[in-house]
């Protein structure tokens, strides 16, 4: 039986940060200096629990703001000159050797610096839609209570222009989504300690992102060089914990989530199928949600996870089997892939993952479309494609451009199925073939079991 996740969303939001502004020109040289002060209730960067709330946000010593001042030559980093004693407010010191010196200025401002990619402004480019590039880490460092500051991205910017020497309110709001992870009942042996969390998830969550600013609805989307994983570092001995972390906001409705728990002694994974399920990560917002780890093996290798649903096929690397045979792609010259009993690999399947040392031969590499179409090719070669001829029983691997045909994958009779211009892989007496219906005679079976790795 698959376990399943308990998702609870909660209702924390994070307060918006307001900020006042003291902008002094010295015309001669081009400078500009002012102070930001930012305080107020659940502001910045992190997690801290108190009596009165469950959660605040604190600034810390070490935040920096990237700031422009309406077009990005005019751009500098500030440093915080000034910590209140409880943490919630702080005064950041800007000094701005101006490139460009327009009538008024709109000012910009991303924290953490380090997360800064670029900006276009309307003062830039009319033209253009307003936005900022950033990114979220995929490799973040949360502390027992609390997010990694470098992943809790906030942006800001002034109501409107701004004339120097002018006072002006600026309020930060936070731009990704934060996550609470509780994994429960993990089964560890004695002195077993947990290094690291993974999530893996159907949409990106880490890497490059862009926040549209002046939109009726301001929001967040992923580049398409973004990271469908996060790595959390992690240390501990309990088998039940809870870590922090931040990511793009992203709907994993109808998809899937892997989470990979890895220790000194090997790893535990489990895969969610969230077909169905109401699972988001909302910009401002926190997802906390549990995962109950009791039933997970450790392993020492990579686990590769039965795809029983097509809706949890990714992009990635899979293993085609049907009927205790592998879909081989070491053929040396370009033709019929082999058909390999799992068991000459020192491969077996044990319920719903597979397991051993799986060598390369016995993996392809599927990209998927928008549209559920996956383009399979042989691991580590891209020109080389699966597919199903379109007028006989063959099945070849080959680098004809003409012949790079997508394969879409369903289910029926309760079974997955493959399908490659209209004909069904299987297995039949002479190996691997396609025939127009998946229930011909020839075939010794034609339901497919695909297996995929979700997590390095």
């Amino acid at each position: 039986m698959r376990p399943t996740a308990l998702i609870t969303a909660c209702l924390l939001s994070i307060a918006a940060a307001s900020c006042t502004c003291n902008i002094e020109e010295t015309p001669a040289s081009r400078r500009v200096q002012f102070r930001i002060e930012a305080s107020a209730d659940d502001t910045r960067t992190q997690w801290s629990q108190t009596h009165t709330s469950p959660y605040r946000m604190e600034w810390c010593a070490d935040d920096r703001l990237r700031i422009v001042l309406s077009t990005t030559d005019n751009m500098a980093e500030a440093t915080i000159g000034q910590l209140s004693d409880d943490r919630l407010s702080a005064s950041f010191d800007v000094d701005i050797e101006l490139a460009s010196m327009p009538d008024k200025y709109r000012l910009y401002a991303c924290c953490p610096a380090s997360a800064f990619e670029g900006i276009t402004t309307a003062e830039d480019d009319p033209q253009q839609t307003p936005r900022l590039d950033f990114t979220v880490p995929t490799h973040q460092r949360p502390s027992a209570q609390s997010f990694d500051p470098a992943a809790a991205v906030i942006f800001g910017s002034s109501a409107g222009d701004i004339a120097p020497a002018s006072s002006v309110a600026m309020k930060f709001t936070s731009i990704v989504a934060y996550g609470k992870i509780t994994v429960k009942d993990l089964p560890l042996d004695d002195g077993e300690r947990v290094r690291s969390i993974t999530l893996a998830a159907s949409q990106p969550i880490s890497g490059s992102a862009a926040y549209s600013f002046d939109e009726e609805t301001p929001h967040t989307t992923a580049a398409q060089s973004a990271s469908g994983s996060i790595e959390m570092e992690y240390a501990t001995a309990e088998g039940t914990f809870s870590a922090w972390f931040a990511a793009i906001p992203a709907s994993l409705r109808d998809g899937w989530l892997c989470v990979c728990v890895k220790t000194d002694r090997g790893r535990y994974e489990k895969l969610i199928d969230l077909s169905g399920k109401e699972f988001t990560f909302e910009h401002n917002r926190i997802l906390s949600f549990t995962v109950d780890m009791s039933p997970t093996v450790r392993s020492e290798h990579p686990v590769w996870h039965r795809i029983s649903s097509p809706k949890t096929i990714c992009n990635g690397v899979h293993i085609i089997v049907c009927d205790g045979f592998y879909c081989s792609n070491s053929e040396q010259t370009l033709g019929h892939p082999q058909a390999t009993p799992l068991s000459d690999a020192g491969i077996t399947v044990d319920g719903n993952t597979l397991s051993g040392t799986v060598g390369d031969s016995a993996k392809w590499d599927f990209s998927l479309s928008d549209t559920g179409e996956v383009v399979i090719s042989k691991y580590g070669d891209s020109d080389t494609w699966l597919y199903a001829a379109n007028t006989n029983n063959g099945i070849y691997a080959d680098n004809d451009v003409n012949r790079r045909y997508p394969w879409r994958f369903s289910t029926a009779d309760g079974a997955l199925r493959a399908v490659c211009n209209t004909r069904y892989l299987g297995i039949a007496a002479a190996g691997w073939r396609s025939y127009t219906s998946y229930t011909n005679a020839n075939y010794i079976s034609s339901a497919i079991e695909l297996f995929g790795l979700y997590v390095e």
